[in-house]
């Protein structure tokens, strides 16, 4: 049985009358689901409501919509999750619950994240996403049931202020968060506690302290495992990695966690987090010379890190690929090859630093311009000067006191 995960309980969404227009087009249905029959009963819609009114139909439609949502959002097609998302909600506009809108207009603001912004809006992903889900759900349900929308609304706050590098301020959001994520830490409430827990533990790495990261996120992954929450574990899994990477050399002990995530990622079939898991294996590989190998894994999934990845991940990609350019340019290489290397260096400096603006990374910022202010000096840019001074003022910026803060989990 599939439920949905929407509020303090959980609903089953497949009944037996669910299961025969779960493959049809809410606006045009008119096919049979191919698992039944050719001779079946026929699709239900608004002109064949068969023996239910048209305004559950509806209801019926959007949820699974939702369910085809929540299937390619964990296979990593973000794409086709936020277009299922927007047909679950829009097209059944007049009949939608409550619960199901805050979690189709959730899954849009994720997708944001993305950098799916088809009005071209030049403030940061973050922002779109936060005024999407003002403008979408607040307005009209001002106080929502569910914890859905709280948790999801709290939690990109304190990752763009994380990414801003305001860790005080994210730090002081941390109790909000645990508050609006469910007191249970079983069914349907367990999804929302590990992604808050994902969140501590992001502003833990980013405050240094390591070893309490490290130990909320083991707890997180064993009750993942037990709980057969794949993506969730695969995620930890690759942030277990990635705070392994924050550490004086962690790339060795970073491998086994990476090899786990890759592994939970081909069984399940999650084509996006595998790519994403075989950058920062890209990023190890850097780190202990192999600048060869890491550029291979990364050109190889930059289309898939670059339509499905989150911002901040296609600009880690985008660094990943300068530096290799940076080692090849450091081995000696003299002439028209280290001329290219170097011309190459710049534009992929150029492109990481447009991707981190867009999501407001000021560490990514900070890296970026310093590595172009390197990369100005060997060439004949002119603009070593300007790329100095924006590393100092981003420099100080990220440098700002870090909060304590106290987690349980």
């Amino acid at each position: 049985m599939i439920y949905a995960y929407g509020g303090d309980e959980r609903r089953p969404l497949f009944t037996p009358c669910l299961q025969m227009y779960i493959h049809a087009d809410p606006l045009h249905s008119t096919q049979v689901c191919p698992h039944r029959p050719e001779k079946s009963l026929p699709m239900l819609s608004d002109d064949n409501p068969g023996n239910y009114d048209v305004g559950e139909v509806r209801q019926l439609n959007a949820k699974s919509r939702l369910v085809e949502s929540a299937i390619w959002e964990s296979a990593g097609h973000n794409t086709l999750a936020k277009l299922h998302a927007t047909a679950a909600h829009k097209h059944n506009s007049e009949d939608i619950t409550a619960d199901d809108r805050a979690l189709a207009v959730c899954k849009e603001a994720c997708a944001l994240l993305n950098g799916f912004d088809e009005t071209e809006s030049r403030s940061s992903t973050y922002t779109q996403a936060l005024w999407h889900l003002h403008d979408s759900f607040y307005k009209t349900h001002p106080n929502p049931v569910s914890t859905l929308f709280p948790h999801t609304y709290v939690e990109i706050l304190m990752s763009s202020l994380i990414s801003r590098g305001q860790l005080d301020d994210a730090a002081s959001l941390l109790p909000l968060l645990l508050s609006v994520s469910p007191l249970h830490r079983h069914g349907a409430g367990l999804p929302q506690h590990v992604s808050s827990m994902m969140s501590a533990v992001k502003l833990l790495t980013r405050q240094g302290r390591l070893e309490q990261a490290l130990d909320i996120n083991d707890r997180m992954c064993g009750l993942c495992d037990r709980s057969k929450l794949r993506v969730q574990h695969a995620n930890l899994l690759l942030q277990r990695a990635e705070v392994f990477m924050e550490s004086e050399g962690g790339e060795v002990r970073a491998i086994q966690p990476l090899m786990r995530c890759l592994g939970v990622c081909e069984a399940a079939g999650m084509g996006t987090l595998h790519a994403v898991a075989l950058l920062v294996l890209g990023g190890i590989n850097l780190r202990l010379g192999e600048w060869r190998r890491a550029e291979r894994l990364v050109s190889e999934n930059m289309g898939k890190i670059l339509e499905h990845a989150d911002v901040e991940k296609q600009g880690d990609a985008w660094m990943v690929l300068a530096k290799c350019q940076l080692s090849r340019m450091g081995e000696g290489e003299e002439g028209a090859p280290a001329a290219v290397a170097l011309k190459e260096c710049a534009r992929f400096l150029r492109l990481g630093l447009e991707t981190y603006e867009r999501c407001d990374c000021v560490r990514g910022r900070t890296e970026a311009t310093y590595l172009r202010s390197m990369v100005e000096s060997l060439g004949e840019g002119g603009e070593q000067e300007e790329c100095a001074e924006e590393f100092g003022r981003l420099e100080a910026q990220r440098m700002e006191g870090a909060a304590y803060c106290f987690v349980s989990s």
